[in-house]
């Protein structure tokens, strides 16, 4: 966007750390952040574990990559490293993410007076009091995935609001745009060519609550025995979603397609998304849906109801409710029109306010607000 690339005169040199070795929604976040930032014509390096994904994805975007595995908060070796390369590097931003490396990225920015410390919380999951958990009160400013994570961070502790900001994550529309289906893709999967698809796309795991969509599958498909369900993903909850399957007798209608790269594909294929989950933050597969075009189903939790009005860019529907959830699936399949309604209404809604672009330049100014309030005060230490 040019209105993004002129209000990016100032290129900061940001060094963002993780201590996470796994690959999800927050490894994605930090990877599309640096991917948006580099094609700013900022410089940008990355310190994480090694043999990570993440590390892997970074890169091949043209990313100087440090190896280095955080152990604990007060991993003196760490905390060195981040030191050096602060200071080599001439870092004006460090950008930390998960507990680990933030505790460690906080010490070291208080002993080498870097210009400004950001943290990102990315899960929803309720931060601890701050008897227990001083780390929040270290940075110059922390971003939260979501409002409601943002709410939470100052119910619990006492820090001023205006150093917490909500910057959900951004969609890549470039990927993620309308699109036509894919007939091999399809043929290639086992679907027939009249198969209505339902997609989930999220990790097999119990929060994500895979088993209330196979709750509510024989009502949908008592209507519309046409209709198919694609999981994909992996995860630890592979074996108890299958077994599930097999005991509602449903084998012939779900498929578990695994880990795929080519969610846009997939999306392609997908009547209706749905996200059946008893917690979240703001899900992508959420965003990605939205970006598509493609009408979906979430549950009313965490901080779906941020981006979906229900009746206005999808439907909401109450957790653990599989009668619900058939009813809102059946709303769809019997009215097409509406259903493109409100797919177009969330393409819309992303596109003004959830590209990736509106994420990159809304964390941009987190960083040059720091800046500006630090201007003439004396640094970390």
């Amino acid at each position: 966007m040019p209105t993004v690339a002129k209000k990016a005169d100032k290129k900061f040199t940001i060094l963002h750390t993780e201590w996470s070795e796994g690959w999800g929604g927050q490894e994605m976040r930090i990877l599309a952040e640096m991917k948006i930032h580099q094609r700013l014509g900022h410089h940008l390096y990355l310190l994480c574990p090694p043999g990570t994904r993440l590390g892997r994805e970074a890169e091949d975007l043209g990313t100087r990559v440090f190896y280095r595995k955080i152990r604990r908060p007060w991993d003196l070796g760490a905390i060195r490293k981040i030191m050096r390369l602060v200071e080599e590097l001439g870092v004006e931003v460090l950008h930390t993410h998960s507990s680990v490396d933030s505790w460690a990225g906080a010490l070291a920015a208080r002993w080498t007076g870097i210009p400004a410390l950001v943290r990102t919380r990315h899960i929803s999951v309720p931060v601890k009091r701050p008897g227990l958990n001083r780390l929040y009160y270290f940075p110059d400013a922390i971003i939260t995935a979501g409002e409601h994570i943002r709410r939470d961070l100052l119910r619990t502790h006492k820090i001023p609001a205006e150093r917490v900001v909500s910057i959900p994550t951004g969609v890549d529309t470039s990927l993620f745009s309308p699109r036509p289906a894919n007939r091999a893709l399809k043929r290639s999967l086992g679907l027939a060519e009249e198969a209505r698809i339902i997609s989930l796309v999220a990790v097999l795991r119990t929060q994500k609550r895979h088993e209330i969509v196979i709750a509510a599958a024989r009502r949908v498909l008592e209507a519309f025995p046409d209709v198919r369900f694609l999981f994909v993903g992996e995860g630890p909850g592979r074996e108890r979603i299958q077994k599930a399957i097999i005991a509602q007798g449903l084998e012939s209608f779900f498929i578990l397609t695994g880990h795929r790269g080519d969610i846009p594909e997939i999306l392609a294929l997908t009547e209706v998304g749905v996200i059946s989950s008893a917690a979240e933050g703001v899900p992508q597969f959420l965003l990605q849906a939205l970006a598509m075009g493609k009408p979906v189903v979430a549950t009313r939790v965490g901080g779906i109801p941020e981006i979906v009005s229900s009746g206005v860019n999808g439907l909401l529907i109450p957790p653990e409710d599989p009668q619900a959830l058939a009813e809102a699936l059946l709303d769809l399949l019997r009215d097409p029109e509406r259903a493109g309604r409100l797919g177009s209404a969330g393409q819309r809604l992303i596109e003004k306010e959830h590209t990736l672009e509106r994420m990159g330049e809304k964390v941009l100014e987190v960083y040059r607000r720091v800046r500006r309030d630090k201007e003439g005060r004396p640094a970390h230490g």
